[in-house]
């Protein structure tokens, strides 16, 4: 099998994120054809290039991933989905990193991306369970290490069910974990 560019760049993809389902994959890059992407993921895998998850239900999609299933798969998982529900928006997505560690703080992820001629930077937080933890934030983004980091101070994105409190200091997106308002980060 001949490897292609888009090849390297879903290997590259799910590197990264460590796991993303079909959906996921197709809209960053098949630009929607569902059975051209599903084919090529099914000869990716068993080329071993990509490791596939078995499904628990029929209706499931499948989960991809390169080296082993990440521990904190729903987080991980829901991080991925959160680029593709940007690329639907309409964002060009410019630079993205899962988990990181940034003036003391560990993120679920950083985005950068243009919309509308604009450019966009967001630190992700997913909170499935818990609450979100503003303070922590809130005592780090006037530092040194972090303004050296990022030219201006990204907005965050709260991927919730639970409410989050607006806040004078730091700009704050809530957004549902279904992405039912994913349009609220525009």
């Amino acid at each position: 099998m001949l490897l292609t560019k888009r090849d390297d760049e879903i290997r590259d993809f799910l590197k990264e994120v460590s796991i993303a389902d079909t959906s996921t994959i197709n809209t960053l890059f098949f630009n929607g054809s569902i059975r051209s992407c599903q084919r090529r993921l099914k000869q990716l895998t068993e080329y071993k290039f990509i490791k596939r998850l078995d499904r628990v239900y029929l209706n499931q999609e499948y989960l991809y991933y390169v080296n082993k299933i990440p521990q904190q798969l729903d987080h991980k998982l829901i991080f991925a989905q959160f680029l593709g529900k940007l690329k639907e928006l309409g964002a060009d997505i410019i630079k993205y990193r899962a988990t990181f560690k940034v003036a003391g703080i560990i993120p679920d992820g950083f985005v950068a991306f243009n919309y509308n001629n604009r450019n966009y930077i967001t630190l992700v937080e997913i909170e499935r369970t818990k609450d979100f933890n503003i303070d922590k934030y809130l005592d780090i983004i006037n530092t040194e290490e972090f303004k050296s980091i990022f030219p201006l101070v990204p907005f965050v994105t709260v991927i919730s069910n639970k409410p989050v409190e607006p806040n004078k200091k730091l700009d704050i997106v809530n957004v549902k974990l279904d992405f039912s308002d994913i349009e609220n980060i525009l």
